[in-house]
């Protein structure tokens, strides 16, 4: 009686410490909102990525709507980066630390330009232009015509 006893309390604590071990998971929902640094306009379709802070994998990629806003729902508690990108723009690096909160709020992200410093514009002239009466051949096009005749 004494031996049924002791395994009954002591498979009550196994359970109690194992239930008690297990991290529970968050639910955490990082929002914000991109908007241009000069003009103050949203930037429509951004891409906000998710990295962890030590290794920069991205574990989630979402894009901004209509508005510049976006929402990604976070389940494990950390320290992360968020990347943020659009064509034309700088890119915006932020640090976000989710914790036990509901929601972490970044407010407002402004991107800045992207200057280019030079532009290049080359073309290069048909080997053969159609026409409607005839058919040019441009022996400058030709790389066989400067060794060969």
């Amino acid at each position: 009686m004494k031996i049924r006893t002791f395994f009954i309390i002591l498979s009550v604590l196994i359970t109690t410490l194992a239930s008690a071990q297990a991290p529970s998971p968050v639910n955490v929902q990082i929002k914000g909102q991109v908007l241009d640094s000069l003009t103050n306009d949203a930037v429509s379709y951004a891409t906000v990525k998710v990295m962890a802070k030590a290794n920069p994998a991205v574990l989630k990629a979402v894009a901004a709507d209509d508005n510049g806003k976006f929402q990604i729902p976070m389940n494990k508690v950390g320290e992360y980066v968020l990347s943020i990108e659009y064509i034309g723009k700088n890119a915006v690096m932020k640090e976000v630390v989710v914790g036990d909160q509901k929601e972490v709020d970044l407010g407002k992200i402004y991107m800045t330009d992207r200057t280019l410093s030079e532009v290049v514009i080359t073309a290069q002239k048909p080997l053969v232009q159609v026409d409607m009466d005839k058919i040019v051949y441009s022996m400058e096009s030709d790389p066989e015509a400067k060794t060969n005749n």
